[in-house]
C-alpha cells in the first residue's frame, strides 16, 4: 500500500470537509441575492449561463384567456451571467506535513482559504454596486449612523417603491459596528450576531449584513438587484494528479475542485481548491421603482 498516497487522500478529505463548512459561512453574505451555484461543468472560462432573478410577480385577477395557470415565457425574469473568474487558493505540502499528519493544520488552512475564496466572490458581487449601475443614493455619516438613521432609511426605501421586509442592508465594518454600538444586545442577538455578521429582521428589514471590503458605507437592495453563478472546469484527464475531487456545499450549491498535484521533475507537492464564477447586475430598477439604493458619504456630482 502507498501510505503517502493514503495520507494525502486523508489530508484532502479533512481539508475539503472543513472548507465546505467555512465557505458556506462566507457566502451567507450574498445568500439573499439571485444565485445559481452548481456543480455542472463548463467547457471553458467565459461561458454564459442564465440566472433566474429572485423577484416578485404581480398578483392580478384571474382571466381565463390571459392570466391563468399557464404563464408566458416572457414573464420569466432572469439575467445572463458570464463565468469569467477562476479563483484558486493553495499551498505547498512538505513530506513532514504528510508523515506527521495533524488534522488541526489542514482544518486551519481550509478555514483561511475558504475565507479567501469566499471574499473573492463577495467582493466581485458587491463591486457591481456603483453609481453607473445603481444611481439612486442616500448620503450618510458614520457619526450619525444609528437606529434613528436606520428608521429614516425605512421611509427612504418605501418612497423609492421598495418594501423594507424584502430588502437586505449591506454595511461596511465601520457602519455595521456603529449600528451595533447603538443597539441593546437583546435586540440584535449579542455575541452570535457579531460573530456571524448578520442582523436578521432588524427594524423590519430582511437582513443586515457586514461586508468586510465594501468601499462605500453600504447599500440597501432587493434580491433581484445582483446575480451570481458558479460552475466547474474539469480537465479531460484527472489521473495525472495525486488527488482530484469535486465537492459541493449542500446549503449554497457552491462547488469546487480539490487538487493535490506533484511536479514530477522536482517531487514537490501542492494542494489547491478552485472554482469558476461570475457576477452581473440583475434588475437595475427604474425611476420610481428602485432595486438598490447606495449609501454614500459624499453625493455623486450630477453629470
Amino acid at each position: 500500500m502507498n501510505t503517502v498516497q493514503t495520507d494525502l487522500n486523508t489530508a484532502a478529505q479533512v481539508y475539503t470537509s472543513r472548507f465546505i463548512e467555512c465557505i458556506e459561512l462566507e457566502l451567507e453574505r450574498i445568500g439573499s441575492f439571485s444565485l445559481d451555484f452548481s456543480s455542472e461543468f463548463i467547457n471553458h472560462s467565459g461561458e454564459t449561463v442564465v440566472v433566474p432573478l429572485v423577484k416578485a410577480d404581480e398578483a392580478e385577477e384571474w382571466d381565463d384567456a390571459a392570466n391563468n395557470y399557464i404563464r408566458p415565457v416572457a414573464t420569466l425574469k432572469d439575467t445572463k451571467v458570464t463565468i469569467s473568474q477562476r479563483p484558486i487558493a493553495g499551498f505547498a505540502v512538505s513530506p513532514v506535513q504528510v508523515a506527521t499528519f495533524q488534522p488541526t493544520y489542514w482544518e486551519g488552512k481550509a478555514r483561511l482559504n475558504a475565507r479567501s475564496v469566499g471574499l473573492k466572490i463577495v467582493n466581485a458581487m458587491f463591486g457591481l454596486v456603483t453609481a453607473a449601475n445603481f444611481p439612486e443614493e442616500e448620503v450618510v455619516t458614520l457619526a450619525a449612523f444609528n437606529k434613528g438613521k436606520v428608521g429614516a432609511l425605512r421611509a427612504l426605501v418605501t418612497r423609492n417603491g421598495m418594501a423594507p421586509g424584502d430588502c437586505v442592508v449591506v454595511l461596511n465594518p465601520a457602519y455595521f459596528t456603529a449600528l451595533l454600538v447603538d443597539l441593546d444586545a437583546s435586540v440584535y442577538g449579542g455575541r452570535e450576531a457579531i460573530l456571524s455578521g448578520h442582523l436578521p429582521g432588524l427594524f423590519g428589514f430582511r437582513d443586515f449584513v457586514e461586508a468586510p471590503n465594501l468601499t462605500i458605507p453600504g447599500f440597501i437592495a432587493y434580491p433581484s438587484a445582483l446575480a451570481g453563478a458558479s460552475r466547474l472546469l474539469r480537465p479531460l484527464r484527472t489521473d495525472i494528479y495525486d488527488v482530484f475531487e469535486t465537492s459541493q456545499d449542500g446549503s449554497t450549491g457552491f462547488a469546487f475542485n480539490t487538487v493535490v498535484a506533484t511536479e514530477i521533475a522536482t517531487g514537490k507537492t501542492s494542494m489547491s481548491v478552485e472554482s469558476n464564477f461570475g457576477v452581473a447586475v440583475g434588475d437595475p430598477g427604474e425611476d420610481g421603482r428602485q432595486t438598490l439604493v447606495r449609501l454614500v458619504e459624499t453625493a455623486t456630482p450630477e453629470p
